[in-house]
């Protein structure tokens, strides 16, 4: 019987399996997170829910009843195989450019738990957090406490949800617990947790909700489940295990769990306007 240690998450996973280094920074990714979203019309908000701080950017409108909601990956690489990260703030901000990218508003992006924060407030952040306990209820209940109070502020009542990689995961949470969900888009998205970590024999996400299975839920929602065809962490033949018969995962040519989902936003973004998930041809 194989040993499993610490579950990875994404980001950490696609460290070792492409032998990368990480690159030094010399700006706080605060800083870059909030520089990027001020030069696209995005406005800083800290939430409080539940036992966390919540960091958001929003950018307002005063027409659509329709609010966009972006939601953060699992974060930062793990240093090592079984060492989880300081800070679980992400590096790179796929997330948040993808979000910069997208027109349509108004538009919440949304860190996840412990992301985004003051050295003090992290020290009071468990570590579970972003370990095995990054799909736990009390997670996704205070993610759902955000968006209603957002919603209500803006005057929105329709939900357009998109999630990369771990934060896919949680849309699809989210999407099924709600009633106001009208679209749902993951990127690279481990769907199914349990199904995820044993394909790369790490140990279960013990202190997150239990994995995926509601799909009957989701039965009017329009829904895009999108994969690069290079992804090691979420391969797109795991990435057809994880979704029930009828729901097919579209797959990029040439994509992997990193590249090119900023590059090609815009595009993609266009082409899933005027399809439905039957009908995109893979790339």
């Amino acid at each position: 019987m194989k040993v499993r240690r610490v579950a990875l998450q994404g980001a950490a996973l696609l460290f070792f399996l492409c032998g990368c280094s990480g690159l030094r920074v010399f700006i706080s990714p605060e800083d870059v997170a909030r520089n990027l979203a001020v030069d696209n019309g995005f406005d800083k908000r800290i939430f409080h829910a539940g036992r966390f701080e919540i960091t958001s950017f929003v950018k307002k409108a005063t027409q659509s009843k329709e609010l966009t909601v972006y939601i953060e990956g699992d974060g930062a690489p793990w240093p090592a195989i079984d060492v989880p990260p300081l800070d679980p703030t992400p590096r790179q901000l796929t997330v948040l450019q993808l979000a910069a990218k997208d027109r349509r508003s108004p538009l919440l992006y949304l860190g996840r738990p412990c992301q985004f924060l003051e050295k003090k407030e992290l020290q009071q952040c468990p570590v579970a957090y972003w370990s095995e306990s990054r799909y736990a209820s009390e997670v996704i209940t205070a993610l759902a406490t955000v968006i209603t109070q957002v919603m209500r502020e803006l005057g929105t009542t329709r939900l357009n949800l998109v999630g990369y990689s771990g934060g896919g995961t949680i849309a699809l949470y989210l999407a099924a617990s709600r009633d106001d969900v009208v679209r749902l888009t993951t990127i690279a998205s481990p769907l199914n947790h349990a199904i995820w970590t044993e394909y790369h024999e790490i140990s279960s996400l013990s202190g997150s909700a239990p994995a995926f299975d509601s799909w009957e839920k989701l039965e009017k929602t329009r829904q895009f489940h999108l994969v690069g065809e290079k992804d090691k962490i979420v391969p797109p033949a795991l990435m057809e295990k994880m979704l029930p018969h009828g729901i097919k995962a579209v797959i990029l040519r040439d994509f992997s769990h990193e590249c090119c989902w900023v590059r090609d936003w815009e595009r993609l973004l266009a082409e899933t306007d005027s399809l439905s998930t039957s009908n995109w041809e893979k790339e």
